[in-house]
């Protein structure tokens, strides 16, 4: 089903009504600076040693496996399907433990108090997610599982559209949440206004489009603008 098909259904818009949207695993938890972490591992662990800023630099965002294939070196398809599977395997293990950014968390909660639809998408294991949601007390919130993407940090537009069906609620009626520019970008295809909420590894990226940008703000400034821009779809 494409995208115009979905944002065109008639029995998905529910108008005078507002959802938001959420990145769980880069953006309620800081899954990049896991990302770098999980690299320098994974990397060190087949003898191959790269400075850690190159990490995010080079594989968030990007397409994973010629990305590593590169920081790994031609010749090693081996190595480097080792490495791929390390991080993988350790990203999904990490959303057990990872601390969440507090303003997103109060963002969310924000949200359900004036009564906005919520729902968080993810890649990973719905048991652990239903169990980190809860202890946050976001249980309100519904979950949609997206399918791996084949970069780190992204969901697709359809992923965008189809959360929002989920909730009932045509894109442009709701608030995409996301830490990289490739997902705040295919939000913005989706038809959603967008927060980028991001980590000061990647401030490297294009975020042009967002309505809003996290970079430099502090939590009320990043509570504030990302409930006003969430608000004002009720207009």
């Amino acid at each position: 089903m494409s995208d115009e098909t979905l944002v065109a259904d008639p029995e998905v818009a529910v108008k005078r009504a507002c959802g938001l949207i959420v990145d769980l695993d880069y953006t309620v938890f800081d899954g990049i600076a896991t990302l770098e972490k999980t690299c320098e591992k994974a990397f060190g662990a087949v003898g191959v040693t790269v400075d850690k800023s190159v990490f995010v630099r080079s594989l968030f965002g990007a397409k994973m496996v010629p990305s590593i294939n590169a920081l790994v070196g031609t010749g090693s398809e081996t190595k480097a399907e080792t490495v791929l599977a390390s991080i993988v395997s350790a990203m999904d293990k990490a959303i057990e433990t990872s601390p969440p950014n507090p303003a997103v968390v109060d963002v969310c909660k924000k949200a359900i108090e004036t009564g906005c639809k919520i729902i968080f998408v993810t890649s990973r294991a719905m048991n652990v997610v239903e169990a980190r949601l809860e202890a946050l007390d976001l249980a309100d919130g519904l979950v949609f599982r997206a399918d791996r993407s084949d970069r780190f940090g992204e969901y697709s537009a359809d992923s965008w559209i189809r959360a929002a069906r989920m909730i009932r609620l045509n894109p442009r009626h709701c608030t995409a949440i996301a830490s990289s520019a490739l997902s705040v970008r295919q939000a913005i295809v989706a038809g959603m206004r967008t927060a980028a909420v991001t980590n000061p590894l990647i401030n490297f990226q294009d975020f042009t489009g967002a309505d809003f940008i996290s970079a430099g703000n502090d939590h009320d400034t990043i509570v504030s603008s990302v409930m006003e821009i969430l608000l004002s779809q009720l207009n």
